[in-house]
């Protein structure tokens, strides 16, 4: 069994993505392995993913039990996971604490002592434990350390091996980083999605690749059917408030002399993203709305000649994947400058501006050249090739 660790089901565009990157390679490389993917809302994660690989299940079960310790503290929730994932009679001691499961949006979580119990009986007998990338390791989201720890632990129960990839990793305070850096050793494999991350890991160069998109990237990932001259995704969930992102997006829109009915206000996570886009059309009201549903379905608009301003990573480097010009924004500079500078030096040629004061021009370039993104996807696929080149029959 392939035993698949993602945050996709929140749903945040690049999490999708990055789960439907490593199960379409599965699909191909090893489409006779059972695969189960723990995530943090298996129904949602399902809607967009089921049917990618033949085999594939859902289920949450890492996530709840690092969610039930009743302290965040990063060395608390790590050895209360990992507790729970060595001897899993222990569920029975914190089984009125699944009562307080409830996500922000008020939805409950999707688990129970029993579907838990299920889980953990699927993860110790797994043959390939796979933490898929994202950026979910750091201190803003402690229960990933829980999540790895458990990973550790369902190790010393007899689960076979251990990797993770395209990690973006940090911001952690000085303890968490110690207690990141211990959990990380009963891994075979580590790889990071930039130098930062790798740093605060305590990795060397040859454990840093690149985000595990770079594996999958293609023309099913764009829409390039003219909709649009200009493109903005921006949270107000990190840092910047709404009314700082509303003001630095209508002056650049301006600047630019852009017609506000060919601009299009893309959805990556609901609930996170709408506030800005509201206050943006009480001052241009033709900008247009792109539900996260409508681009997982028919790709990101893109491409030569679509500028695009972005707060987030993924929008980042699939636009600039697919050539188009754009802005990147950090909202929250300790955890996003590492994250779009990291494409910048890949060669993306998106400007970051210092600040939402900063007047912008109007972006030029042609995103990353055809050249580097052969050499990206390739070295993608060598970690792909480290973590399942072996018999597809031990799979």
């Amino acid at each position: 069994m392939i035993y698949l660790i993602t945050t996709a089901g929140i749903p945040n565009y690049g999490d999708e993505l990055i789960a439907m990157a490593w199960l379409r390679y599965l699909a191909r490389e090893r489409p006779d392995a059972d695969v189960l993917v723990d995530t943090v809302r298996p129904s949602a994660a399902a809607e967009t993913l089921a049917g990618i690989h033949p085999s594939v299940r859902f289920t949450s079960t890492l996530w709840p039990v690092a969610l039930l310790s009743p302290s965040w503290a990063a060395a608390d929730i790590s050895g209360f996971a990992a507790s729970i994932v060595a001897d899993p009679d222990r569920l029975a001691e914190v089984e009125e604490r699944f009562k307080l499961l409830i996500r922000p949006d008020g939805i409950p979580w999707e688990a129970s002592p029993a579907s838990v119990l299920a889980g953990l009986d699927d993860l110790v007998r797994a043959e390939v434990v796979h933490m898929v990338g994202g950026g979910y390791l750091n201190g803003i989201w402690p229960v990933s350390l829980g999540v790895t720890a458990g990973v550790g632990a369902a190790l010393e129960r007899g689960a076979g091996r251990a990797v993770m990839t395209g990690q973006g990793i940090g911001p952690y305070d000085d303890g968490a980083t110690g207690v990141l850096r211990a959990l990380l050793e009963p891994f075979a494999l580590v790889d990071a999605r930039d130098t930062v991350s790798a740093g605060v890991a305590g990795l060397v160069p040859e454990q840093v690749s690149c985000d595990d998109v770079f594996l999958d990237l293609g023309p099913g990932l764009y829409a390039s059917d003219g909709a649009y001259d200009v493109v903005v995704n921006a949270q107000a969930d990190h840092g910047a408030s709404v009314e700082q992102l509303r003001d630095f997006i209508v002056a650049a829109l301006r600047r630019w002399d852009v017609d506000p009915g060919r601009v299009g206000f893309v959805e990556c996570r609901p609930g996170a993203d709408d506030a800005v886009y509201k206050a943006v059309v009480e001052v241009l009201p033709q900008v247009a709305f792109v539900p996260l549903g409508d681009v997982l379905a028919g790709g990101l608009p893109a491409g030569p000649g679509v500028r695009w301003i972005s707060t987030r990573f993924h929008p980042h480097l699939v636009a600039a994947a697919a050539g188009s010009p754009g802005v990147a924004i950090s909202v929250q500079p300790e955890y996003y400058d590492a994250k779009h500078s990291s494409l910048i030096t890949l060669g993306s040629g998106w400007p970051m501006p210092k600040t939402l004061e900063e007047a912008v021009e109007p972006p030029t370039g042609e995103g990353f050249g055809e050249d580097v993104l052969k050499a990206l996807r390739e070295q993608k696929t060598a970690v792909a090739e480290q973590v399942y080149g072996f018999p597809a029959s031990s799979v």
